[in-house]
């Protein structure tokens, strides 16, 4: 072959450039092999944006992991929308860091490490935030529109530990120990709604 064949091969990488313009109709470049369709455990795509929220008092939440996603192996993410005022509870994680994405709207976030220190810090869109395995933390919506972002694990499964949860379980241990806390606070209720009632 002529080496005039390479004289236009870029001499550096591309990354990103223009690219040739989409068909009217996408489904005209789908293809389906003679393998057939693949099957879900297989697939490299979700399509995360058919997903039914659940719906919360404050905002919604969807969550895909390997039990929905299974060649996505040991990563997990939420997309979680916040409404204005108010708050994705205080939480950690046990088994992983999380990388926070803040897609849309703006926040403030606390992050709380063992023993004794609080960091907090404000969010726009196009931010990120990271908290790492086993700290606390919550984000605010500190804006007049919805909050948007996506929590990233690297974990076999979606999960995150209210503190509350932590402190509530702890109280019939720590009592007496740690701090003086009344007796009839080492008992606790959840009510309908919820929220822990103490007895």
């Amino acid at each position: 072959m002529d080496v005039e064949a390479f004289k236009d091969i870029p001499s550096g990488e591309l990354f990103i450039f223009p690219g040739t313009p989409a068909p009217k109709d996408i489904k005209a470049q789908n293809i389906t092999g003679s393998a057939g369709v693949l099957p879900k455990n297989e697939t490299y795509s979700y399509h995360f944006s058919m997903q039914k929220a659940v719906e919360v008092p404050g905002g919604t939440v969807k969550i895909v992991d390997p039990r929905s996603f299974p060649i996505a192996q040991k990563f997990s993410a939420a997309l979680v929308t916040i409404k204005p005022n108010a708050v994705r509870e205080i939480h950690w994680h046990p088994t992983s860091d999380e990388w926070t994405f803040f897609i849309s709207g703006q926040g403030r976030a606390t992050l709380f490490t063992p023993p004794r220190s609080a960091n907090t810090f404000d969010y726009h869109a196009g931010d990120v935030g990271y908290f790492p395995k086993s700290n606390s933390h919550y984000i605010e919506n500190t804006g007049t529109e919805d909050l948007v972002v996506l929590e990233v694990l690297q974990a076999d499964h979606f999960s995150g530990k209210p503190s509350q949860e932590f402190s509530i379980a702890s109280f019939t241990d720590m009592d007496g120990r740690h701090l003086p806390w009344p007796m009839a606070w080492t008992h606790s209720t959840t009510d309908r709604e919820g929220h822990t009632q103490f007895k």
